[in-house]
């Protein structure tokens, strides 16, 4: 870990992923000196302790402190102290008293810039929604035919309630609350990971609640939904491992 005076804090205390997907590069890491350095029996915690960083708050960060990381990570303290020196490399402490990693910190930077970029999106196609067409000026021509009479509108069907939704509009607007917490193009394929875990008619009243409800973290609120559905609902300290355990063998098998 470097010794440096603290830094400034790359981004403010409340910046969270809320449940962005983190993405690694092995290329890159499998080239770092870091990697190099680790035993065969580090390089997974090298791993595990960039899926902790990122689940915390602010994003990419982690405590100052042995005792929480080791705890964090799920190591005895003994182990995670021989191993300090390989598994805190590149990290630095900040004025916050937090410690960031370069390379967690530009994935922070990089999740906040696409999710403005979804919001200008969405906000731009509400936009569009909420815009009248301009009326195209009539041809000289057409002011000397005969008007003909107005023909009346036709009638529009009212709004669905969301209890009325059919299966493919309710995986579009689970697709579309998504979009507040990962990029466009993997919100359907989260839903689609949950149908294949929880079944397709829990995933689909999970979803119907969530459009009632408009959670700030909508894939938690999907998960918890659906595992209180299924009658799975772990403990705290049970759910961080499984999902931490599940990370990484995403990353293994990626």
């Amino acid at each position: 870990m470097d010794q440096d005076t603290p830094r400034t804090p790359p981004y403010t205390k409340d910046i969270t992923s809320k449940g962005w997907r983190f993405e690694l590069d092995l290329e890159r890491i499998q080239r770092s000196d870091t990697w190099v350095l680790a035993s065969p029996l580090q390089r997974p915690w090298l791993l595990m302790i960039w899926s902790v960083a990122w689940q915390q708050s602010p994003c990419g960060s982690l405590p100052r402190d042995d005792r929480l990381i080791a705890a964090h990570l799920g190591m005895l303290l003994a182990d995670f102290t021989a191993a300090r020196e390989v598994l805190l490399r590149g990290w630095w402490v900040a004025s916050d008293g937090r410690l960031y990693h370069d390379v967690l910190v530009d994935r922070t930077l990089e999740m906040l810039g696409k999710r403005k970029g979804n919001r200008e999106r969405q906000g731009r196609r509400r936009e569009a929604k909420g815009q009248a067409p301009e009326r195209s000026k009539a041809a000289p021509a057409a002011a000397q035919r005969p008007s003909r009479p107005e023909q009346p509108a036709p009638a529009q069907a009212p709004a669905k309630s969301v209890e009325e939704m059919n299966r493919d509009e309710l995986w579009s607007a689970g697709k579309s609350l998504l979009e507040a917490s990962m990029p466009a193009r993997q919100t359907g394929a989260a839903i689609g990971r949950l149908i294949k875990r929880y079944t397709d008619p829990v995933v689909l009243d999970a979803v119907r609640a969530a459009c009632v409800e408009r959670p700030a973290d909508p894939m938690s609120y999907l998960v918890g939904v659906c595992e209180r559905a299924a009658g799975q609902r772990p403990g705290i300290q049970g759910a961080l491992e499984k999902r931490n355990f599940e990370t990484v063998e995403g990353w293994a098998s990626s």
